[in-house]
């Protein structure tokens, strides 16, 4: 309930926004916290189909080599069969999940 009550919010602020990030054309503090709200919503299976600009943005930042090394299955003590959601292996990066 509230992952979507927040990612709700944050949709509509930044809908019209025409940047790569949260806050113009490079990460940002915002997109710092972003990026972990998304990969808990991930772990959980939540539906992200509402928030296409969000996960534009997400998209971006594990572009980065910088995000995708904060990931928690990149840790080096990340158990085995961790989930891999963020890391550099991220279906996302391949275009296999939305």
């Amino acid at each position: 309930h509230w992952l979507h009550e927040g990612l709700s919010a944050y949709e509509t602020i930044i809908r019209d926004r025409d940047h790569d990030y949260s806050a113009g054309h490079a990460p940002s503090l915002a997109d710092l916290c972003l990026i972990p709200q998304l990969y808990n919503a991930r772990r959980f299976h939540v539906s992200l189909e509402n928030y296409p600009k969000i996960c534009t943005i997400e998209k971006a930042c594990l572009a980065l080599e910088s995000f995708q090394n904060a990931s928690p299955e990149s840790h080096p003590h990340a158990p085995a069969d961790l989930e891999v959601i963020h890391g550099p292996a991220s279906p996302l990066l391949k275009g296999e999940a939305a």
